[in-house]
């Protein structure tokens, strides 16, 4: 089981991630719980990190979102079959962009969080300039 879970108090973040006007409604529990996408941010997030912050469950949670966005407009077209007329112009496709973007800095906060500095055994301690042959092309002399 991944250290990181997806769990249903994280619906709502994942909702407004997408799109601040989604509810349970247009966005159903059901669809987020689906292993495709819950399932799979943890998974993610456990082969990306070893982590189980606030930062990496931040990033799990950006991560689900992501692979919902573009399935977005599929939703709300189901909506409009049922009699009810929304539109939104806007790009899930793009967004899904910026939350994978979102997901990796907070992946990579997390990480370095608990990364240590570099140790000072590991920085050069000596440099050295070499000499070169002179260049037999060039006619300044």
């Amino acid at each position: 089981m991944p250290a990181v879970e997806i769990i249903s108090g994280d619906y709502p973040s994942i909702r407004a991630a997408i799109d601040i006007s989604l509810d349970a409604d247009s966005l159903p529990d059901a669809v987020i719980g689906l292993d495709i996408y819950a399932t799979a941010a943890a998974q993610w997030i456990a082969a990306e990190t070893t982590e189980t912050g606030t930062e990496a469950h931040l990033a799990a949670v950006l991560y689900c979102a992501y692979l919902i966005a573009p399935q977005v407009p599929a939703l709300m077209r189901e909506r409009m079959a049922g009699g009810e007329y929304w539109q939104q112009p806007f790009d899930y496709v793009d967004l899904a962009g910026r939350l994978l973007q979102r997901a990796y800095q907070q992946l990579a906060l997390a990480q370095a969080l608990v990364t240590p500095a570099a140790d000072a055994s590991e920085q050069p301690t000596m440099f050295a300039l070499g000499t070169a042959p002179p260049n037999p092309y060039r006619y300044d002399y």
